[in-house]
This record gives C-alpha cells, structure tokens and sequence, in this order.
C-alpha cells in the first residue's frame, strides 16, 4: 500500500520506468503495461484524473490486443479500474468492467466464492444506478443468497450487499422494502461487531 506522501516519488520512479520500458516487445511488454497500470494509480490517487484516465484507456486497450489473459491478477486489474470508473460516474464502463472481472472470478474461484459473491453485490448496484433496476434487484438477491451461505467469513459483506439493497429499493421509492432490509443488514452487522443496535439505527435515517 503506498503512503499518501511517497506519491510524489512513486509518480517520479513510474515515469522513468515507463519511459524506459516504452519500447520494448516480447516477454517484457507485460512488464511496460504493469508500468503503466501502476503509475496510472499513482496518479489518480495525486488528483490528476485526467491523465490518470489516458493510461488506464491505453492500459486496456493494449490488454485486449494481446492474448486473451484469465488470470486473477488482471481480473483484480479490471475490478480497480471499475471501481475508479464508479467514482467518476461512468456506470457504463464500470459495468463492463466489473462483468469481465466477474466472468474470470467464476472462472478461477466458482460460483459460490466469496470474492464472486462480492462482486456480485457491486455489479448489482451499477446495473440498478444505471437504470437496470429488475437485473440490478435479481442479481442482488442472488448475491445475499450466496453470502447467506458462506459463513462466517461472508458475514460482513451481506451486510454491506443488505445495506446497499436497501439503498437502492429507497431510491425507487419502496421504503418499506428498504427498511427491511437495511435493519436485516444492521442486524447482521450488530451480531458481527458487537455494536449496541441503537448505535447502529443511524444508518437506517433517510430510508
């Protein structure tokens, strides 16, 4: 994990190596998209979003024209870049992106792997916020089936996907839904963390 205040010289090494590795074909070419994948975090993690943008785009366009990869090192790759594209609002791209993340995750891990259920959640709430609400709602529902079974570990994200269900079902009006989800979800959460539930109904406000 890097500390906010080495950016500046984790951007400066990612530049040098990027120059330097620009050029090169074969073996090292992965090396020179790892480059520049790692010096496009760097950057949008400095608040240049922009530029930041421009090196993701050429990250996964020169992904695609090489051999078709299916491991989980680029499924983790995909599903950073799609979390990023959430926080600049591109719903579109960040719903592609978490699909092809999700289809290498099946893949390598099964259906029923943690990791498969979580993504399932945050592929749920793209597709309801980008107005696939019936797909968004169904995968949801399938997601909380998939962490109700996987315990203890999946504990904590039904809680989550629960929470976030319940975000989604307020912003299509049905509050009644939302609150019973949302307390199914602090309720889990208070069992998991040991919280006093009055010091959890805050999180139900507004629903």
């Amino acid at each position: 994990e890097l500390d906010e205040g080495n950016l500046p010289q984790a951007e400066a090494k990612g530049r040098e190596a990027l120059e330097a590795l620009a050029a090169v074909d074969g073996d090292s070419a992965a090396t020179a998209l790892g480059a520049r994948y790692s010096l496009a975090v760097v950057l949008h993690r400095r608040g240049a979003y922009a530029e930041a943008q421009q090196l993701f785009d050429e990250w996964e366009r020169l992904s695609a024209q090489g051999p078709p990869r299916d491991d989980l090192e680029y499924a983790q790759q995909l599903l950073s870049l799609a979390e990023l594209a959430e926080v600049a609002d591109s719903l579109a791209r960040a719903e592609r992106l978490y699909r092809n993340a999700l289809s290498i995750f099946e893949e390598r891990l099964g259906p029923t792997h943690l990791n498969v259920a979580e993504l399932q959640q945050l592929l749920a709430d793209v597709e309801w916020r980008s107005g696939q609400a019936a797909g968004g709602e169904a995968r949801f529902k399938h997601a909380v089936t998939l962490l109700r079974a996987i315990h203890p570990a999946g504990q904590l994200l039904l809680s989550d996907a629960l929470l976030t269900y319940g975000e989604n079902l307020s912003r299509a009006g049905r509050h009644t839904e939302a609150t019973a989800r949302a307390a199914e979800g602090l309720e889990v959460r208070r069992s998991i963390v040991g919280v006093d539930a009055l010091n959890l109904a805050t999180g139900m406000e507004g629903l």
